[in-house]
């Protein structure tokens, strides 16, 4: 069985020097029928280039089935949000969240984090902490709150399923639909929240990556080329190797910004999560907060 996966590598504000990089793939999702056949394979297809949040909202337009893994936050921690007494239902905060200017949300996130201790400074979802991630609220270094700010509204006005928020739908429902080959939809497109760095840290604990060109240098070469050949021969024990032409693995270690190389590992890791009943999430996910795969 073959199934469409896509990695997104997110900015907030895209632009030709640092555009929303996606990668394209195919999984190969074997059932585990043959048991001579020990491994799982995606092949990496395409990238493409999103250069504007114009252009991310017309590539969620297109009419397509894909399962896909973005690296943004899809949600805010809830103690915030009852903090503020925001929107508790997930839809309706999405909404209220990003019609809210950015000034607005910075004062509510330093006035928080200015509330509060040393050390405990800001909220938490329960899945950023089992991710090792920064909170979604960070406004700055790496600005998530804003990714979510520019992301999650498109996305959820384009249609795409949110089985760890949506009470529309459960899990086993989008899995029955998608994987099993069930669907009574025209199309179907699934979003995950993945979090690259939490599967590049169980192949290598090195930096491979920076904004800053002065620090592109041999070592973060050598990191994602690390990376990449993990990915290749699945050392991160995910029953599932990439498949990735000379020409796409050079594009990948020649961008010291990492954005395409985080791009296939959000492809993979999403592509990993069709292989595990209901996708790898827990059962009592809180839908507010949401979940990042494989935490």
């Amino acid at each position: 069985m073959d199934i469409k996966v896509i990695g997104l590598d997110f900015s907030s504000a895209p632009k030709k020097t640092k555009p929303i990089i996606v990668a394209v793939g195919c999984l190969k999702y074997l059932q585990n029928h043959n048991k001579k056949i020990k491994t799982n394979f995606v092949s990496l297809n395409s990238f493409i280039e999103l250069k504007s949040l114009d252009d991310f909202t017309s590539f969620l337009a297109l009419k397509q089935n894909w399962i896909g893994g973005f690296d943004l936050p899809f949600g805010m921690p809830r103690q915030l949000i009852e903090g503020y007494n925001w929107p508790t239902d997930w839809e309706k905060f999405v909404q209220f969240y990003c019609c809210k200017d950015r000034e607005y949300l910075k004062a509510c996130f330093k006035a928080w984090c200015d509330s509060r201790p040393a050390g405990k400074k800001y909220a938490w979802r329960l899945t950023d902490l089992a991710a090792g991630s920064s909170s979604a609220m960070r406004w700055t270094n790496p600005p998530v709150a804003w990714m979510m700010h520019s992301g999650i509204s498109r996305m959820l006005r384009a249609g795409l399923i949110f089985p760890a928020h949506s009470d529309a739908i459960s899990v086993n429902e989008v899995y029955e639909e998608v994987v099993k080959k069930k669907s009574r939809r025209k199309f179907l497109k699934i979003a995950f929240e993945a979090y690259p760095a939490l599967l590049a840290k169980v192949i290598t604990k090195d930096s491979y990556k920076s904004d800053d060109q002065r620090k592109q240098n041999t070592e973060r070469l050598n990191s994602r080329k690390l990376l990449l050949t993990g990915l290749i021969n699945d050392e991160a024990g995910l029953n599932l190797k990439l498949m990735i032409s000379k020409e796409m693995s050079e594009t990948v270690l020649q961008d010291g910004q990492g954005d395409f190389l985080d791009s296939v590992i959000c492809m993979v890791k999403v592509s990993s999560s069709i292989l595990k009943t209901n996708f790898g999430l827990p059962q009592n996910i809180d839908p507010l907060e949401g979940w990042i795969l494989c935490s």
